[in-house]
């Protein structure tokens, strides 16, 4: 494992803000149950430091669609980028709450799943229970966090999701119903894909639910989905005129 390899700096750190628990380790690869792996804590610091770049009055003028970390590579150039720039990163109090903030969420969600009388996951829940973990919604989450710092009332209504339904917090089966007029016929809704559109749309999501506060729903959803595709159409409309 190439980040072990490296240093104990990164699961040190996740032990610390509770992505892993005291004397864990990374999994090797990404599977439901396993402990958090390598990649997705990397996407998780990279996105937060993305998001703190973009000022506030940009973010409807601005591509605000996370990326994600390559794994398999020792130090891949994102990663290496967000470490050069913030060499104090593991002392930083701001990225270890957000952290915090989303090991809860994560465990708000699977705990939502479980079977109070046997402490099991519910039986034919394991895509809800484990939305937390879903590449776009983890990209999307730290995101909003860093680009929040700085708004105090915004930041404390999206760290609140995990408190704002017993039963669902990520409202999974909200998500699973979303469509966007452009989606394909297997589009399965919001939560099961990871790449760039579905992480641009989690961002608007949880941008929307940071200034009107409750909770996720299924209008927020629907109006996410037209904020983000009416910004991708503004953002290509401006570099076109840009090229005349």
């Amino acid at each position: 494992m190439y980040e072990t390899i490296a240093g104990s700096e990164l699961r040190d750190w996740a032990q610390e803000v509770g992505l892993l628990s005291k004397g864990e380790d990374f999994a090797d690869k990404r599977k439901r149950g396993s402990p958090i792996s390598v990649q997705l804590t990397r996407t998780f610091i990279v996105n937060f430091y993305a998001g703190t770049d973009i000022a506030a009055e940009e973010f409807s003028k601005t591509s605000t669609t996370p990326i994600t970390v390559r794994s398999g590579q020792a130090t891949p150039k994102e990663w290496a980028d967000v470490k050069k720039a913030h060499p104090d990163l593991w002392d930083d109090d701001r990225l270890k709450r957000a952290a915090r903030e989303y090991a809860a969420l994560k465990k708000a969600q699977e705990d939502a799943f479980l079977d109070k009388k046997t402490g099991k996951p519910q039986s034919g829940t394991a895509d809800f229970r484990d939305k937390a973990s879903n590449l776009a919604i983890l990209s999307a989450w730290a995101f909003t966090a860093g680009f929040l710092q700085g708004n105090d009332t915004r930041l404390e209504r999206h760290y609140a999701l995990k408190d704002t339904a017993k039963q669902d917090p990520l409202k999974a089966a909200i998500l699973a119903k979303a469509r966007h007029s452009t989606d394909a016929e297997n589009y399965r809704g919001l939560g099961y894909r990871t790449d760039p559109q579905e992480r641009g749309r989690m961002v608007e999501l949880f941008w929307i639910q940071a200034e009107k506060g409750g909770g996720l729903t299924a209008k927020m959803v629907e109006v996410a989905l037209e904020a983000f595709h009416a910004k991708q159409a503004n953002l290509k409309l401006k570099k076109l005129s840009e090229a005349l």
